[in-house]
């Protein structure tokens, strides 16, 4: 349609229908109408408007209406937002706005490159990389204090707990340093050792003061026999026999361990041995022994029955000592005896079988482990209604090491029987010959 034409100016497209539509032509500058005989926009996707509802609802297709399209912002530096509150239309918002709603209001516009700082800071962080130009880092934060050193001096603690440390002197060569006392800085010295090369036959002393060279006063060496020993000035040699240090004119008292082990010779004048532990070998008589070996004695019984399967060598856990005279009876793990001495020993040993209530004999065996194998043994046939104990006594060999015995035994009543607990039932014997 032609601009600034008028609707009286159109009278030759003719009268309008309902649902008609006057069309300018850009050309010729003619009106045209368009009839849709009474009908609405049909439904559908008419490129940048989607038709719907048979014509009634007419929606812009999702990112079709660009910048240029939209209303001029009023003026530089917007942004488009809403600060109102409640839901409502879009609204140009400042700078300053923006800050606020971000709660950025408090930070100041500064690049950080020419940032001055705060005093406002609590939590730096970690520096990983920089070059540190604030003031000096105090000893209670990790520092030392200081601002400079002495080169190749020492760095030492401050007049306080958290006070700058202090730098020495550097010193001079071969000097060392010493100690001043708890409120001073120490210092270099000079140490006054004598002459590197010495003299021939000297040896190094102290004097209380420094150490000096003197001559030594060693014994000439040679004289069959003799000791060294000190006159309290000088070393001389000495015959070891007579009265005077180190030469003892009384015998000592001496405490365990400074006798040691005697491997020869023969022991005179002492008394309060122990007969009966620590002595390895024979003691003969004339010096206080018995002249026999060390002992190593063992009884002990079963407090309790023992049940026996039928037909099951069992091992009899005699639990209770009478006597143990060197610890070797184990009697409540491995129920074994394990000598520590070599020698032969007499062993007896016994166990009785519960007959009670029983109507019939059964046989029953007793047997003396040694190493883990049957050694000696012996059988009995329990007579019904009488409690039968079966004995074996034995001479056997000990090496003194690995050599140990246990003592079992074995029943064929039918069912389970027992061996009976009770220090005149079961028990044994062990004693050296």
């Amino acid at each position: 349609m032609t601009s600034g034409r008028k609707v009286s100016d159109l009278t030759s497209v003719g009268n309008l229908q309902v649902g008609d539509i006057l069309v300018g032509e850009r050309t010729t500058g003619t009106t045209v109408r368009i009839t849709y005989n009474g009908a609405v926009v049909s439904d559908g996707d008419k490129g940048d408007i989607t038709v719907s509802g048979s014509g009634t609802t007419w929606t812009v297709d999702n990112a079709a209406i660009t910048y240029a399209k939209i209303q001029d912002v009023s003026a530089t530096a917007r942004i488009l937002g809403r600060n109102t509150a409640g839901a409502g239309s879009i609204e140009e918002l400042t700078s300053t706005t923006v800050k606020t709603m971000l709660s950025l209001d408090l930070v100041e516009n500064t690049a950080l490159s020419t940032w001055s700082g705060s005093t406002n800071l609590t939590t730096l962080g970690t520096i990983a990389t920089g070059t540190w130009n604030a003031t000096v880092v105090g000893v209670a934060y990790g520092g030392t204090g200081k601002t400079s050193v002495t080169a190749y001096a020492p760095i030492v603690g401050g007049t306080t707990s958290t006070g700058a440390l202090q730098s020495t002197t550097s010193g001079s060569t071969g000097q060392i340093l010493q100690s001043a006392g708890s409120t001073s800085i120490p210092t270099w010295s000079t140490p006054t050792y004598p002459s590197s090369s010495g003299t021939a036959r000297k040896i190094l002393v102290s004097d209380g003061t420094n150490n000096v060279y003197s001559t030594e006063t060693w014994a000439v060496p040679g004289t069959s026999g003799h000791i060294l020993q000190s006159d309290g000035t000088n070393w001389t040699s000495a015959t070891p026999t007579g009265t005077g240090t180190p030469v003892l004119a009384t015998s000592p008292t001496l405490a365990t361990p400074l006798l040691g082990t005697p491997t020869s010779g023969t022991l005179t004048n002492c008394t309060g041995l122990p007969l009966t532990t620590g002595i390895t070998g024979t003691l003969p008589v004339a010096n206080g022994g018995s002249g026999m070996p060390a002992r190593q004695v063992v009884g002990a019984y079963m407090s309790v029955d023992q049940t026996l399967t039928n037909i099951t060598a069992t091992k009899l856990t005699i639990d209770t000592e009478e006597f143990d005279t060197s610890g070797i009876y184990d009697n409540s793990t491995n129920y074994r005896v394990q000598p520590t001495i070599a020698s032969k020993y007499r062993v007896s040993f016994l166990a009785t079988f519960d007959s009670t209530g029983y109507v019939s004999n059964y046989g029953a065996w007793i047997n003396i482990y040694k190493n883990g194998s049957a050694f000696k043994q012996n059988n009995v046939s329990v007579l019904a209604g009488f409690n039968t104990s079966a004995t074996v006594t034995a001479v056997i060999d000990f090496n003194g090491s690995t050599d140990y015995i246990e003592f079992w035994a074995l029943q064929a009543h039918g069912s389970n029987s027992k061996v009976l607990g009770g220090q005149g039932n079961t028990y044994f014997s062990i004693e050296p010959i």
